[in-house]
């Protein structure tokens, strides 16, 4: 028996193999959201800033996984991205929650090329992390 709310809609999924290199090879027709995820490099890097902006231009919403510090959210902010993930609560939510609202709170008072335009000159992106690597 149905419900009074009909159940939403599963978002599409494609699976995408190996590092992709251009908008061109997606099968945009085939899912409704960009996933920007794998490793540190390639997911902050400028072929994933170029795949999330064709993302929005064709109305599909962008997610990115794995946000942990105040940097990341902003370049996910950046990117266009609609939401993020990670653990950062998980590891003392009483101490990093209060963190995790100022930082939102400081990136929705600051001007965005991507969000509405405003009169004010957008603030210049965040400066590129350096992944560290692991020996």
């Amino acid at each position: 028996m149905a419900g009074p709310h009909p159940r939403p809609r599963r978002p599409r999924r494609v699976r995408c193999a190996g590092r992709l290199r251009g908008a061109r090879l997606l099968p945009w027709d085939a899912f409704d959201v960009l996933f920007l995820a794998g490793s540190t490099e390639w997911k902050l890097g400028a072929v994933a800033e170029r795949l999330a902006r064709e993302a929005k231009a064709r109305g599909k919403g962008v997610h990115m996984g794995r946000v942990n510090s105040r940097t990341r959210l902003g370049i996910a902010e950046w990117f266009g991205c609609d939401s993020a993930d990670g653990t950062y609560l998980a590891y003392g939510p009483d101490r990093n929650l209060p963190r995790l609202l100022r930082w939102i709170d400081e990136l929705d008072g600051r001007p965005s090329l991507v969000g509405t335009l405003t009169t004010t000159p957008p603030l210049p992106p965040p400066p590129a992390t350096t992944p560290r690597r692991h020996r």
